[in-house]
Formats: C-alpha cells, structure tokens, sequence
C-alpha cells in the first residue's frame, strides 16, 4: 500500500527538471507563477504570512478533503493555498490526494490539473526535495514508475532521506522488477524506522526477500 507522510520540515521550460516535463502534458497551459498574493517559498515564510492564508483557506478541515473553507469546493481553498504558496507541500499532498480520491485529473473547483500544480511547484523551486517526492509518490499511483524511480532518486540526491520516500521507491522498483535495487530500499526503509507491510509481502512473493 501507497503512503505518504510529510515530515515539516521560476525557471524558464528549457531548465526544468526531468520530473516537471514528465508531468507536464504538452497541451496543458499551467499558467504563470504569478499571484495577487505570494508566490512566497513556504520553506522559509515567516508564520504570519503562512497563518494569512491557512487559517482561512488550509484548514483542517480542507486538507482532510471534508469541505471547502472559502468555496463550496475544497479544491478551491488547496489551489489558493497553492497560488500562494506553490510549494506548500501539504497542500500539494491535498490536492493529490483529492484527485485519486475523485478519480480526477483536475478536482473540481481548481484552474489547473494536479499534474500542473507538481509542475508549477517544481519550476518555482526546482530544488525542493519535498515537492519531488510527492511528485514521484503521484506518478507511483498513476502507473508510471520508470518516471518515478527517476523523481524519487532526484529526491534522494537533494537531500530527501526518510523511510517513506524509500519504501515507495522499493514498490515502484518492485514493478519494473529490478528486485536488487528494491530490497535495497526496503532495507534502508526499514533503516529509518518505517515499517515495510506491503513492499515486504512483495518480495516475499517474488522469492527476493530473506
């Protein structure tokens, strides 16, 4: 099983990461980085002008996808958030979570496809290992996992080191098959506290895990 835990802790197309064009459809419009507020690094804004904007549009509510805080549509409040803050990677983790569970590739209520606000967030800050991990967690739930090995590993050499990201990375190489590079990921999963569960049960199945 798939998870996604979140510690808290603009380039031109021609410098965009391989994640971001792999995202990115070509007949996709993403629009400007651009906003009447923001856009602000949420790594490093300071607590009131986070509090401006999650007190009323990231509530607890809304990143639970219950309801919307401002608009009929959580969406609405995610993609303001996002707007702000493009790299708010609770938001992001939302808004990806919103669109598996609606089987959507744009949730109502937001301008821009989930794969847009990946991309968004990655070409305003490209070195954000946050953003890329969710990135790779969302192309691990679409099937595409050549694309995500690729985004997790770009994760993993800025600086991303947690057993979540290692144990998604390990289901992902388990489906291409690569069993080598896989328990070696388990291994460093379970390395860093994370319990294994389904990436173990997998191993075990295909006769790669002891």
């Amino acid at each position: 099983m798939l998870r996604l835990v979140l510690s808290l802790s603009v380039v031109c197309a021609l410098n965009a990461s391989p994640a971001s064009a792999q995202l990115q459809s070509p007949e996709e419009d993403c629009g400007p980085l651009t906003a009447s507020f923001g856009p602000f690094d949420y790594r490093i804004a300071d607590a009131k002008t986070r509090a401006m904007v999650e007190d009323y549009h990231f509530t607890p509510e809304v990143e639970r996808l219950d309801k919307g805080s401002t608009s009929v549509y959580a969406a609405a409040d995610i993609a303001y958030t996002l707007k702000v803050f493009p790299n708010h990677p609770r938001a992001l983790a939302a808004m990806v979570r919103l669109g598996a569970k609606l089987k959507s590739k744009r949730p109502p209520g937001s301008p821009f496809s989930v794969d847009c606000w990946l991309d968004r967030a990655m070409r305003f800050q490209p070195e954000d290992a946050n953003v890329l991990a969710i990135a790779a967690f969302h192309q691990t739930k679409q099937g595409n996992h050549v694309a995500a090995i690729q985004t997790y590993r770009k994760a993993i050499e800025m600086g991303r080191d947690d057993g979540n990201l290692y144990y998604n990375l390990g289901l992902s190489l388990v489906e291409v098959k690569d069993y080598t590079a896989a328990v070696e990921a388990a291994h460093k999963a379970r390395d860093r506290g994370f319990k294994l569960d389904g990436l173990e049960k997998k191993l075990r199945a295909a006769g790669k895990w002891n």
